[in-house]
């Protein structure tokens, strides 16, 4: 029931459009991103939601009313070993399952 919340949440605050060809974005820095194609719409918005790099720690905490472990544990997944967003060894997500493997979410 939690990640259901946290899905409509996640998306309500999605910043891209819908129109996108299944699978695959075109993401803020021109790369192009995909996803597995039988994600529904809205877990691709959830995805691309915490892949962009405006999301940090106090959208997810405050705006969408993470737990600050939640949010904090999120972003560190996504911004790899150097802390930093749009960096070389991020780690952006790719499926709910691994959104739902971050502790604490």
């Amino acid at each position: 029931m939690r990640i259901m919340r946290v899905s409509v949440a996640l998306a309500a605050l999605s910043m891209v459009s819908a129109g996108c060809d299944e699978g695959v974005f075109e993401r803020h820095d021109g790369l192009v991103q995909t996803y597995a194609p039988d994600l529904t719409a809205l877990e691709r918005s959830i995805l691309e939601f915490l892949n962009h790099p405006m999301t940090d720690e106090d959208v997810l905490d405050v705006e969408v009313g993470l737990d600050k472990r939640a949010a904090s544990n999120l972003i560190a997944h996504r911004n790899g070993p150097d802390g930093l967003v749009d960096t070389d060894d991020d780690n952006l997500f790719n499926s709910i399952a691994e959104v739902d493997s971050v502790y604490w979410v």
